[in-house]
């Protein structure tokens, strides 16, 4: 995975995974098929990440549309946050803890976009950073973090559509902008919640 070897792999022995494991001459071990019982462990962790989901996206005030930004945005959170014994599953991949803010998806920040993408400043008097929504943390392949944190411009949500059953995100929100200089409003702030909760 990324730069690291992979020792094993385990899951079902749906044939794409058999073939893949092959391929790249990766050990493989399976669930026994029709034994819910004997992939138990991770059925309770998925469960526990999409209700952790649920939840998040239901307190930033955004529709279950936006679940595959919340869900990244859940697993890196937990993966940061020290475990039972007091050390985190991020620290114990990479050797040190986690470096960057911990900030919850959706939450009110302030941001410098990238050069890459459009100037949202058209005044050099403007502030340096913009209104944001909090979007997650893009990481990179083999679980590595280049401090680059993902966010969508305040002005740019005004444009979708909150009702609970929204089934698309707007085109302008697919690609949320990456940027390193990130500020966090406290005391925390979602501001997408309240017309969520209008409508």
């Amino acid at each position: 995975m990324g730069r690291r070897t992979i020792r094993e792999a385990y899951s079902d022995k749906a044939r794409q995974f058999v073939k893949g494991m092959n391929a790249l001459n990766i050990p493989f071990d399976h669930a026994l098929p029709g034994r819910p019982s004997t992939n138990s462990l991770a059925e309770r962790n998925n469960q526990f990440v999409i209700a952790t989901t649920a939840t998040c996206l239901l307190e930033a005030g955004l529709p279950a549309c936006f679940w595959k930004f919340a869900i990244r945005c859940v697993c890196h959170l937990l993966n940061v946050e020290p475990g039972e014994d007091d050390v985190s599953a991020w620290c114990k991949l990479h050797g040190s803890e986690f470096k960057g803010e911990k900030i919850p998806f959706g939450a009110l920040v302030y941001f410098k976009p990238s050069g890459a993408r459009t100037n949202e400043q058209a005044h050099k008097f403007d502030p340096k950073g913009i209104p944001g929504i909090f979007a997650g943390y893009e990481i990179a392949p083999g679980v590595n973090w280049r401090r680059q944190y993902m966010a969508w411009v305040l002005s740019d949500m005004t444009k979708q559509n909150y009702s609970f059953n929204t089934k698309t995100i707007i085109e302008k929100l697919w690609y949320p902008h990456l940027t390193e200089k990130i500020e966090v409003h406290y005391p925390l702030t979602f501001p997408c919640k309240e017309i969520y909760d209008r409508r």
